[in-house]
């Protein structure tokens, strides 16, 4: 229940050479409590600065916050997160606010072999039931040297989100820019409410967009309507994906996915409709 603690121009780093380290360590992790990570303006110009970013090297995640109880929530503004398995982890902490951060997703090798299974995936942002926030003006891509792997940009799960929009970000050579699975739907028989994703750019990733169904009695949902006759999606796709690649719809829901100068050339047939609409904005 700690409420408005600051980290300003941080850095954390851990090295791979450190013993006697936890393999699902955490650089900052807040449980039922409320913080911000800031930059440090060192030199202010004319309406801007030069930032003292803060940084996460290293780590398995980066920051984890984790509510249970009360309204606390948290803010990450202008931070570098560079090789780290899980950049920010959310569970069930709603309202929280990403907003101009670099993600540089490194392997995941404590998932590895766990249960049986293998590939374990990477992420920038993990999102599970948390909806209400502001994500914009991020970059996501894999970090340099990180060997062959599932790389994915920001996932949502079970988000129950009213209205929440994913904008403005950018996604690139990820295995998924944006993995949205199970309800990510305040009301499942309401179309017109839910995840949507808004002028975000993708490039080189093998698939940009996927609403995922895990096993046969899952129907995961987002918003049906990604942009509207009025507004355009305003997505930009990778050039050369995989199969189905720019929108992959896995749900029983039918998506109108509204563009005027992008489509969705490659999409889930039936399950995805692209409608021209003559609206720029």
């Amino acid at each position: 229940h700690v409420n408005g603690i600051r980290f300003i121009g941080c850095d954390f780093t851990l090295s791979p050479l450190a013993d006697g380290i936890d393999k699902y360590n955490m650089a900052i992790s807040s449980y039922n409590s409320a913080f911000s990570v800031e930059a440090r303006c060192i030199t202010a110009h004319m309406g801007s600065c030069d930032y003292d970013r803060s940084s996460f090297e290293g780590f398995y995640r980066g920051i984890y916050a984790h509510k249970s109880s009360g309204s606390y929530t948290f803010t990450v503004n202008r931070a570098d997160f560079t090789g780290n398995t899980i950049g920010v982890m959310v569970n069930g902490v709603e309202k929280q606010s990403i907003l101009f951060c670099n993600f540089r997703i490194g392997p995941n090798y404590s998932d590895d072999g766990n249960c049986n299974t293998s590939g374990a995936p990477s992420y920038g942002i993990s999102m599970i039931q948390s909806n209400g926030f502001i994500i914009e003006e991020n970059d996501f891509c894999k970090n340099v040297g990180a060997p062959q792997g599932l790389y994915i940009g920001i996932r949502c799960k079970d988000g129950k989100s009213e209205a929440d929009v994913i904008y403005r970000n950018s996604f690139t050579g990820l295995s998924y820019g944006n993995y949205a699975d199970g309800q990510n739907r305040n009301r499942p028989f309401d179309d017109l409410n839910g995840l949507s994703f808004m002028c975000n750019n993708n490039q080189n990733n093998d698939i940009d967009f996927i609403v995922a169904k895990k096993d046969v009695n899952d129907n995961p949902m987002i918003n049906s309507s990604q942009g509207s006759t009025n507004l355009e999606a305003k997505n930009t796709f990778s050039a050369n994906p995989l199969q189905y690649g720019h929108f992959r719809n896995d749900g029983g829901q039918v998506i109108t996915y509204f563009y005027n100068t992008n489509p969705p050339i490659y999409y889930t047939p039936r399950l995805v409709v692209p409608v021209f609409v003559t609206a720029v904005n």
